[in-house]
């Protein structure tokens, strides 16, 4: 029992391994804290766009008959394909650039 002690001692602690536990951990509380931070910005802003009275796109021609539901077209994903291409672009050029740093 001692000697697991031990070798968990000299692992942790005298291996100085504990710093990167500690600086995983920074990590993954910082990126939740602003996840949730951009999720309630997000949640505050839908909620006020759905109770506002301000229909911007009411009386325009272009979107008189405008229903997502119904796209069937290759060309009205484009813009989100271009934008998910971008994100995973974004993606491989932070893992290769200052991602690459954290062990």
């Amino acid at each position: 029992m001692f000697q697991y002690i031990d070798t968990l001692k000299d692992i942790f602690i005298e291996g100085a391994r504990y710093k990167y536990i500690i600086q995983g951990l920074t990590f993954s509380v910082g990126v939740t804290f602003f996840s949730a931070v951009i999720g309630i910005i997000l949640g505050i802003l839908f909620a006020l766009m759905r109770i506002s009275r301000f229909y911007p796109l009411k009386h325009s021609k272009n979107f008189k008959d405008f229903n997502p539901l119904e796209w069937k077209r290759q060309e009205e994903y484009r813009w989100f394909a271009l934008a998910a291409f971008l994100c995973v672009l974004l993606e491989v050029l932070l893992r290769n650039s200052i991602l690459k740093k954290i062990p």
